[in-house]
């Protein structure tokens, strides 16, 4: 069967379609490490991400701003403070145009029992891919792989759920 010219450009476009589909598929399903990045946290200590090792971190990117923020802050406080064993860190991260001291103010004010960093020159929001909607949550498993990221509030059953699937933690 002689093919056309026509058929072959089709057939050779079809083929690069699927490539490209199955190239951008693996690369939104398959986990990437996450950056190994320095929290500054407003007591002055310095938490490296890769010093969590061994155990599920939630990166929590907020503002002040942020009306639902603020809302889903006391339910991530509480979640914190239900795990008995601690096998999951939080780190609550302000966003770069928080004022420092209006974060350090609502931290105590909502009694977050969590680290809680800013992000001045947006060193760590730009590791996560420019973070730029609040409020946004990385999840990395105890690997220190990126495994999901939720953009809007925390479904809090549906984490604990997620984490309970996954082998790695």
């Amino acid at each position: 069967m002689k093919q056309t010219p026509k058929r072959l450009f089709l057939g050779l476009t079809l083929l690069l379609i699927t490539a490209l589909v199955v190239s951008l598929w693996s690369e939104l399903h398959t986990p990437r490490q996450a950056a190994n990045v320095v929290f500054k946290t407003i007591t002055g200590e310095q938490i490296r991400l890769s010093e969590l090792r061994g155990r599920p971190v939630l990166i929590n990117f907020w503002a002040s701003t942020c009306a639902y923020c603020l809302e889903e802050m006391p339910h991530l406080a509480e979640f914190y403070r239900q795990q008995k064993t601690k096998t999951m860190q939080i780190i609550g991260v302000a966003m770069p145009y928080d004022m420092p001291s209006r974060v350090v103010q609502l931290s105590r004010q909502l009694q977050l029992p969590y680290p809680v960093a800013i992000d001045p020159d947006a060193t760590v929001t730009t590791a996560f891919g420019n973070i730029r909607y609040t409020p946004t949550s990385i999840l990395i498993n105890s690997n220190g792989y990126i495994i999901d990221t939720i953009t809007g509030q925390i479904d809090l059953d549906q984490l604990r759920k997620l984490i309970n699937q996954q082998s790695e933690f």
